[in-house]
């Protein structure tokens, strides 16, 4: 399958299985149980690509299988299970989390996210799929908050390259556009809280800037990929605008 039709079947966020090494039936590898981020685009090689949560580098989509809800959330309960029920070394019961997220016995930790679906679960019999799917749902409707804040920071960020009048600035203000368009189509997430959710994910904000940056730095990088020539303007244009976001991410000035 390539790119332009992975992206027709699966947009940006569909649940998968990734394996960043080996498939299972080609041996011992690590599957991810998690979802997209980008849209399928070409590596520099011509290989079609996806970048997934949880992962730095591009995939292959030979190595990423998109998988129902059902099977998605009772992979990732199994997953949780399994490493909440792994022996702690000082305390042979288990690890002891108490409310917080590291082992009172050990050095161990946990994510939040696993804390919130290990407390809801056992306010709802044990049952670590449905608790799952309570943290998803409340992560949709911020996601669905956020989007008109993302999308009036993009076409702002790309009215300012526009009125420079520079060519290399109109080229990153199209990229920022398409970016924006894509955004707004719901083809990208971003991860950013918006007023109404503010004082309720203050904590998170630092962690939702910065994916939304590295997404877009990953989204730039992409269309520079995609260019035949690597060293010729259009290359050197959209390199910039990934360095650009990146360094806003940093909190420099772009």
């Amino acid at each position: 399958m390539n790119a332009e039709q992975w992206n027709a079947l699966h947009p940006v966020g569909t649940l998968v299985f990734a394996y960043p090494g080996c498939r299972p039936e080609d041996g011992t590898g690590t599957r991810l149980v998690t979802r997209t981020r980008t849209a399928a685009q070409l590596s520099a090689s011509g290989d079609p690509v996806v970048w997934v949560e949880g992962e730095g580098a591009y995939i292959a989509l030979t190595h990423v299988d998109p998988v129902s809800e059902e099977v998605w959330a009772e992979a990732l309960a199994a997953e949780m299970a399994a490493e909440q029920a792994a022996t702690c070394p000082t305390n042979p019961p288990g690890h002891d989390w108490g409310n917080g997220l590291a082992c009172r016995w050990c050095k161990a930790t946990r994510t939040p996210a696993e804390a919130i679906v290990s407390g809801l679960a056992s306010r709802r019999g044990g049952d670590e799929t449905s608790a799952q799917k309570l943290v998803d749902a409340y992560r949709a409707q911020i996601l669905a908050e956020a989007k008109v804040e993302t999308v009036d920071w993009l076409v702002k960020k790309a009215s300012e390259y526009y009125s420079t009048g520079s060519k290399q600035h109109a080229l990153q203000a199209d990229a920022i556009g398409t970016l924006a368009s894509k955004l707004d189509r719901g083809a990208v997430r971003a991860f950013i809280g918006t007023a109404h959710y503010r004082d309720a994910i203050d904590e998170l904000t630092a962690e939702a800037r910065t994916a939304a940056f590295e997404e877009a730095a990953a989204f730039f990088d992409g269309l520079a990929d995609a260019e035949t020539d690597q060293h010729g303007y259009r290359a050197r244009v959209m390199r910039g605008a990934a360095t650009d976001a990146r360094r806003l991410n940093n909190g420099e000035a772009s």
